[in-house]
Parts: structure tokens; C-alpha cells; sequence
């Protein structure tokens, strides 16, 4: 492929990443190229999401600050699925379930 069809095509792609998140949405994932066929590039989206996530992981992935990531820890509100040393981890499936719950609840 030439490279300028090669940095046209990387060019749309970031800016469909900057709309994905200017729209709020979370991208998690990976980008794999598997080669070319008829001239065009294949590439296939993967998802590289982690089964656990530490505090701060947690927190950035709930969008509040690791304090009322604290808050919520100690209420029970948000439990960890299970501790490294005093360290917890969260469940990035718990989360999403918390997320949508709270979703529904408002």
C-alpha cells in the first residue's frame, strides 16, 4: 500500500477515535492489521480490556477520583472482587454492572 493512502487511512481513524470519545463513549481496545486484500487494508478491532483493574484503574474507569472511589469502597456501594496484599481489584465487569445500575436508578 502507498503511504499516503496509508496515512489517510490512520488519519480517518484517529478521528474517528477523537468523535468516540468526544461523544463520551470509552474505547478499550486494539487495532490488529491482518494484511491487505484487493489493495485495501484489513484490520480487525480487538477487545484488550483487563478482567481486573487496581484503584486507580477503578477509578479513572468510574470517571471520580480515587477519594470517592474510597467512599464507596468503605460503604459497600462498590465492593473489590479481591485483594492483592491491602491492595483491592476490582472486576472491570463489576464496574460496568455498577455503572448501569446507577444509569437505571436516575
Amino acid at each position: 500500500m502507498e503511504k499516503a493512502r496509508e496515512r489517510e487511512i490512520l488519519g480517518a481513524f484517529a478521528q474517528f477515535i477523537k468523535d468516540v470519545v468526544e461523544a463520551g463513549w470509552r474505547f478499550i481496545g486494539a487495532i490488529v492489521p491482518l494484511g491487505t486484500t484487493s489493495g485495501e487494508p484489513e484490520v480487525r478491532v480487538i477487545d484488550c480490556q483487563p478482567a481486573l483493574v487496581d484503584r486507580k484503574g477503578a477509578a479513572a474507569y468510574l470517571g471520580v477520583g480515587l477519594t470517592t472511589l474510597n467512599e464507596w469502597t468503605q460503604s459497600g456501594e462498590i465492593t473489590p472482587a479481591l485483594m492483592v496484599g491491602r491492595s483491592p481489584r476490582y472486576k472491570v465487569s463489576d464496574l460496568d454492572r455498577y455503572i448501569a445500575r446507577k444509569s437505571k436508578s436516575k
